[in-house]
């Protein structure tokens, strides 16, 4: 009797064992990893705060040798329609096929230059992504002044200018825009890349068919906690906060708060956060004189006229650097504004929506470790009438 009363303990006692989850891993057990410290100092919360911890590094030149080189004589160009700093956009057409139109990007750089690999390789990484144009070719090539050029080909895709595109499309159409372009930026923070250029430009919008193509990788990086990452990247205007601070441990999140202005823009025909001309009172000017905060003082002091500065100081409490804390206390003291207060006559058919304005008010947040994701955009009910299942 005595030895079936403990086979039946054991028993209940295994089952329990089973039933019982396993504790989470604790990033203390493997302190040793200067990663692993790097990962618990500069923690994000992001849900994809993980994928490239055990990524090798990338040898960008290496990868770029991998992709075939095609012959730049095969194609005429019929008409150049973008220039900028890192070159031009010309439309192109095969000679034996007049019929397919492509698009060709020279770039000031030789292909096998660092800066050139590393866009191919981001570019290749999407190839199968929604809502993103393949790279089709690279071509070797030279400029007038006879320095070595490098030219990515890719399909030609009709969209429209960007400013005259509130005026062509319904809200259904907004939501329907507004859903591929956070879906194609889960994509990339799934598999572990930041844009970290999403502007008018790099997102193309045919209001005919509400079809969305984002472009350009120059500026992509992967994310890792505890990568300090470069300052320099987006417009002025569309900088989160977190870079506006100086924090170069910023992750997918600036992704995110740059569609929100992208998205407010179209619906409400004007920025979110237009520069002020704020001048701080004279005893408050020390940390405005660090040359990176006086850059973009006015657009912090814009962004905090509408966001209030209650939640600023918040934000940068979290911060280390005094000088940081001393900035974020040199603005005045700014309430809260509703994004509701942009509606206007202008604007109402598309961006008067309570839901609308609750999820740019969930994008627009200050800490970037609370602000949505774009997993989190997509499941917010403003887009229950375009969600795909």
């Amino acid at each position: 009797m005595r030895i079936l009363l403990i086979s039946t303990l054991l028993v209940l006692f295994s089952l329990l064992a089973l039933s019982t989850p396993s504790p989470t891993p604790s990033i203390s057990k493997c302190n040793s990893s200067p990663l692993a410290i790097l990962l618990e100092t500069h923690y994000t919360g992001h849900p994809y705060k993980w994928i490239n911890k055990h990524r090798p590094v990338i040898d960008f030149i290496e990868f770029a040798k991998t992709i075939e080189l095609k012959d730049p004589q095969n194609y005429d160009i019929i008409d150049k329609i973008g220039s900028g700093n890192f070159g031009t956009v010309s439309l192109a057409r095969h000679k034996n096929n007049h019929t397919a139109q492509y698009v060709l990007k020279a770039l000031k750089n030789a292909c096998d230059s660092e800066k050139v690999a590393k866009e191919i390789y981001f570019l290749k990484q999407l190839d199968n992504a929604p809502n993103t144009i393949p790279l089709l070719a690279v071509f070797p090539g030279t400029d007038e002044d006879g320095t070595a050029t490098c030219n990515f080909m890719f399909d030609y895709f009709k969209s429209s200018n960007y400013r005259s595109i509130s005026q062509a499309i319904t809200r259904k159409q907004l939501k329907e825009i507004a859903y591929k372009v956070f879906t194609t930026l889960d994509y990339m923070h799934s598999i572990g890349i930041i844009h970290r250029d999403i502007k008018p430009d790099n997102v193309l919008i045919n209001p005919e068919t509400s079809e969305v193509r984002i472009i350009d990788m120059n500026q992509a990086v992967h994310s890792l906690p505890g990568k300090r990452m470069s300052l320099f990247v987006l417009p002025t205007e569309s900088k989160p906060p977190e870079i506006l601070l100086d924090h170069k441990y910023y992750d997918y999140a600036v992704d995110v708060w740059s569609a929100g202005i992208l998205l407010f823009e179209l619906a409400f025909s004007k920025h979110p956060f237009p520069p002020s001309d704020y001048e701080p009172e004279q005893e408050l000017k020390r940390a405005s004189r660090v040359p990176y905060f006086s850059n973009f003082r006015n657009v912090l002091d814009a962004v905090s006229r509408i966001l209030g500065t209650r939640d600023l100081l918040r934000y940068c409490d979290k911060f280390k650097n005094e000088f940081t804390k001393s900035f974020c206390k040199s603005f005045p003291e700014y309430e809260k504004v509703s994004l509701k207060s942009f509606i206007d006559e202008t604007n109402e058919n598309l961006a008067d929506d309570q839901l609308l304005i609750d999820l740019l008010e969930n994008i627009f947040v200050y800490d970037h470790t609370k602000r949505f994701t774009a997993a989190d955009a997509l499941l917010h009910p403003y887009f229950s009438q375009v969600r795909t299942k």
